[in-house]
């Protein structure tokens, strides 16, 4: 593969802006009624186990790792699996019963979701857990970190614009996904705490007017 290191100077990065902040904040502000932690689920832990139905979440793993935790731990929290997108039938009839041998409270998400729903899931998250195996920064993710969840991710994911702008998430390995799992369940307080501090760096990277003005001033630029 060729590189033309010549035209380095010539190349600017903007990403684009993510309007689900705006609701996020919106929703935040206003005293809605709570669609996922309520009834008997209110006073557990939201644990969120990806973002869509692709096999490249790795839910067998998540699955297998949440079966692994102490019943203890289990009885702390319920599960949400959001499968709206990008799941086959047979693929989500199996995570369903896999998810019947865990005593553990599970709900699966594969029916499309309103925008205001979207944002409600993202706020009423307590933790959020992402394995996949490849990922390009997703906006479910943002979503996430802006709402202040505890975010726990895959040592390989290439999340270096968070780590640039000091965005507090956890990192695992495979091998010690139990091990953080249980971590981050243990020690939510405290981590939801340091997660506070995500929404401004969040805001700085991906709000609409952040991002706009950046791409304004791109364009700017190419004109002078």
């Amino acid at each position: 593969m060729q590189v033309f290191n010549e035209f380095e100077d010539k190349v600017s990065i903007s990403n684009f802006g993510i309007q689900q902040f705006d609701l996020i904040t919106k929703l935040k502000q206003s005293n809605y009624q709570p669609k996922y932690k309520k009834g008997r689920l209110q006073d557990k832990i939201m644990v969120v186990l990806g973002y869509n139905g692709s096999k490249a979440q790795q839910h067998d793993i998540l699955i297998e790792a949440l079966n692994k935790l102490d019943s203890a731990i289990k009885d702390q929290i319920f599960l949400v699996f959001p499968m709206t997108y990008g799941a086959e039938k047979g693929y989500i009839k199996n995570v369903k019963n896999a998810l019947k041998k865990l005593a553990i409270p599970s709900v699966i998400l594969d029916k499309h979701l309103s925008e205001e729903d979207l944002a409600k899931l993202r706020i009423e998250t307590d933790i959020v857990v992402n394995i996949q195996k490849t990922d390009a920064f997703s906006g479910s993710l943002q979503q996430h970190l802006f709402a202040e969840n505890v975010v726990l991710v895959g040592e390989w994911l290439p999340y270096t614009t968070l780590d640039d702008h000091e965005v507090f998430y956890n990192r695992t390995s495979i091998e010690k996904l139990v091990e953080n799992i249980s971590h981050c369940i243990e020690n939510f307080e405290r981590l939801a705490e340091q997660s506070k501090g995500n929404r401004p760096k969040m805001e700085n990277i991906s709000s609409l007017q952040n991002t706009g003005k950046r791409m304004a001033a791109i364009y700017n630029n190419l004109k002078a």
